[in-house]
């Protein structure tokens, strides 16, 4: 039976379809319906549809339609596409929709085609079938985004591949010491995903390092989203291990290999998904059991880097387990007024939970993330390290690059990326390994006021 995935932001229509495939024999309407572009990749890695029925009124904060289009059949190559078309002027949206192989487009104006289209879901058509219907799409015509390539193997068009980029190591450094790090967060969208992600991938620069980096931020998953990875078979993520520890197959730190995949370029960094499953929540307990098997797992199999990314807060006990047994804590905070009175309660010397949990703020470095660079960031600054008692080193500036890499889900060191990005990142990885020779900082973009 053939499975299908509703993205068409059209309730009504969504509704009659589920009502006249109902009883189908061959089609199936996936239960979970997509109404935002953001929420697409997800639900197709839980669904694992056949098909995604997709339209050009699918509604997004961040995502444009051609970015999601492109997005989609970047992350998920092996899933058909069907789309449906309300705008029929709309002739740039049809060229990126054959240039990417999807040929089933059906018109919703005068009225949809609900035959054509079912016999499309059993009979995809090909371009032969649909050329000699859009003689104004001459070859010249067909203008294909720089950031894209054309991939001869499977005749997608997919976005660039990771490249190498310059770091210097330090002369004599050695990466081959274990190090275990928590990316934690006083508040959400603070940048933690953003930091996991780039440092595993700087941390993998250096020949000897051996990472292994785990989503652990369990009610909002997104290194895999960040990564660009899937996980077809639900078999390599902290889901899967939770549910074998519960039913006791995974008893031991060897059986964590299982759940671990290999990142497509660096070879020396390995991955655990998040709770990317169709499932409820682990308990307490069991998330402290997969934390535990995983870090005796990677220091018996000789990882040098440990990186977790952790839910934000400390109102679930595991993230305080794991805060107390990891060696680094990298908290970035955002450069706005509510991180101030989050962090003034947080650490609160006498009602805070960061102290109420007995943690160790020998270990915490805090990162000044999404900052304005302006008068006011020193000012910011000074708040946040006489709250916290910790000196802030580490300052990422608000770069527009920075919120295209995230939203195109594509991290800043896929490439090279600008000195003034490359520094603070650089300077964050250190505090794991001190390995990195730090860029020097640009005369143009340095900052007129210092550190206090």
């Amino acid at each position: 039976m053939i499975s299908i995935l509703l993205a068409t932001g059209f309730e009504k229509l969504d509704n009659t379809l589920d009502k006249l495939f109902a009883k189908d024999t061959k089609v199936d309407i996936a239960k979970p319906r997509v109404y935002f572009r953001e929420g697409l990749s997800d639900t197709i890695i839980r669904v694992q549809p056949d098909i995604i029925l997709m339209s050009d009124k699918l509604d997004g904060n961040t995502l444009s339609l051609e970015q999601l289009i492109k997005l989609t059949r970047k992350r998920h190559p092996e899933k058909r596409i069907v789309f449906i078309l309300t705008d029929n002027d709309n002739i740039k949206l049809i060229k990126l929709l054959y240039q990417l192989s999807v040929y089933d487009v059906f018109r919703i104006d005068p009225k949809l085609n609900i035959k054509e289209m079912y016999e499309s879901f059993l009979h995809p058509k090909t371009w032969k079938d649909v050329a000699d219907k859009f003689p104004d799409l001459e070859e010249e015509n067909f203008d294909v985004d720089e950031d894209f390539i054309l991939n001869s193997k499977d005749g997608l068009i997919v976005e660039e591949e990771y490249s190498s980029f310059d770091t210097e190591i330090k002369p004599n450094a050695s990466g081959s010491s274990h190090t275990s790090a928590a990316f934690w967060a006083i508040r959400q969208q603070s940048g933690s995903t953003f930091l996991t992600v780039n440092t595993g991938i700087m941390l993998a620069q250096h020949s000897e390092q051996k990472i292994l980096l785990a989503d652990f931020n369990v009610n909002n998953p997104n290194v895999h989203i960040q990564f660009g990875l899937n996980d077809p078979d639900g078999n390599r993520n902290l889901g899967a291990l939770c549910e074998d520890i519960d039913s006791q197959v995974a008893l031991k730190s060897s059986d964590v290999d299982d759940y671990l995949m290999t990142h497509p370029y660096y070879k020396n960094l390995r991955i655990m998904l998040g709770l990317i499953l169709k499932d409820k929540k682990p308990n307490q307990e069991t998330l402290v059991t997969a934390f535990d098997l995983i870090m005796d797992y990677a220091q018996k199999e000789g990882y040098t880097s440990i990186l977790f990314d952790v839910e934000s807060g400390l109102e679930e006990p595991y993230i305080a387990h794991i805060m107390k047994h990891i060696e680094v804590i990298i908290n970035p905070i955002n450069e706005t007024p509510g991180s101030i009175i989050a962090t003034q309660k947080i650490f609160d010397r006498e009602f805070g939970p960061f102290f109420l949990n007995f943690l160790d703020l020998k270990k915490l470095y805090p990162v000044l993330n999404k900052s304005y660079l302006n008068d006011d960031t020193p000012k910011m600054q000074h708040i946040l390290q006489s709250t916290i008692s910790k000196k802030i080193e580490v300052i990422i500036p608000r770069d527009q690059k920075i919120y295209d890499s995230i939203q195109i889900a594509s991290p800043i060191l896929k490439k090279q990326c600008p000195p003034s990005i490359m520094r603070p990142l650089t300077m964050t990885a250190n505090y794991i390994h001190n390995i990195f020779e730090v860029v020097a900082e640009d005369k143009k973009d340095k900052r007129k006021f210092g550190l206090f």
